[in-house]
């Protein structure tokens, strides 16, 4: 996927770097692809989301975005 904007493009690299390494993407507690997650943050201009980093015995497990505004 080719993004035009750069924060999204590095967004994404981010992104499928961690799933790929097995590391399970959520936003607000819904399952999701990089792009998906990347069409999300980018619907509403105004919202605001926070990483919230999961770790297990073998490294980080998962990775949501839960909204805060």
């Amino acid at each position: 996927m080719i993004y035009e904007d750069k924060v999204e493009s590095l967004l994404y690299r981010e992104l499928s770097a961690l799933e790929a390494e097995g590391v399970i993407l959520k936003v607000d507690k819904r399952r999701m692809s990089p792009c998906q997650i990347i069409r999300e943050l980018c619907l509403d201009e105004d919202a605001q989301y926070m990483r919230d980093y999961c770790f297990d015995e073998n490294g980080m497990a998962e990775l949501h975005f839960d909204r805060i505004s």
